[in-house]
């Protein structure tokens, strides 16, 4: 009951946040990170060269800017997979990315060189997650942290702070000041008043109240 609470004060915080900027920016649209990224599933054919490789091997985000937000296989389910991980012939693989992102992973799977199919999508990120019908907890979920001066984030990198193992979260976005990233680098420091965009599942929100950074 708590997570949940948490989860629409968040939602609540997000829309107040961007009333403000639109109030802001009367004269000019304003497109929100979160209808910026794209979900789309491919299934991996028989003869792909990606199967049976770790995704350490592949570098899908160096060549097409994507992140693999889940692989699903034949009896298990691997959210926010790491580096360890392995594509199989019967996977399905859950991508999220910018639309220009998604267009280029879509270019390279329909001239076979990936050997994947399309499955679903696209769609954006906030339709997405509307959209999801599943249990609570199987659920994907997105919430904003606000990186102040007492956060364990502060001056660290995303490659150091390793999210992914800690809070069983994807950094999908930062907006710092005006500016925002989509997808960023991990090299990328976190600096004081930083808000950050991470997407995860119900751990994720739990993990983030236990240690009171929601």
């Amino acid at each position: 009951m708590e997570s949940r609470f948490l989860i629409n004060l968040n939602e609540k915080q997000i829309l107040k946040r961007r009333q403000a900027l639109k109030d802001q920016h009367k004269d000019c649209p304003l497109n929100w990170l979160d209808e910026k990224l794209f979900i789309v599933r491919y299934k991996v054919e028989d003869d792909s060269p990606l199967k049976n490789k770790a995704l350490s091997q592949l570098s899908l985000r160096g060549n097409y800017g994507v992140n693999i937000l889940q692989i699903i296989n034949y009896d298990t389910v691997v959210d926010m997979p790491g580096g360890n991980d392995v594509i199989t012939p019967e996977s399905s693989i859950l991508f999220i990315g910018t639309f220009e992102q998604i267009k280029s992973l879509n270019a390279a799977a329909e001239t076979t060189a990936l050997g994947l199919s399309l499955k679903d999508g696209p769609i954006n990120l906030r339709n997405f997650v509307l959209s999801q019908n599943e249990a609570e907890r199987s659920k994907f979920l997105y919430t904003t942290i606000t990186v102040n001066a007492t956060s364990p984030l502060l001056n660290k990198t995303i490659r150091a702070s390793d999210l992914r193992d800690k809070w069983s979260c994807l950094v999908i976005g930062l907006e710092r000041g005006n500016y925002t990233m989509v997808n960023p680098n991990i090299s990328l420091v976190f600096e004081k008043d930083d808000l950050l965009w991470v997407l995860g599942k119900q751990k994720m929100i739990n993990q983030l109240v236990r240690e009171e950074i929601l």
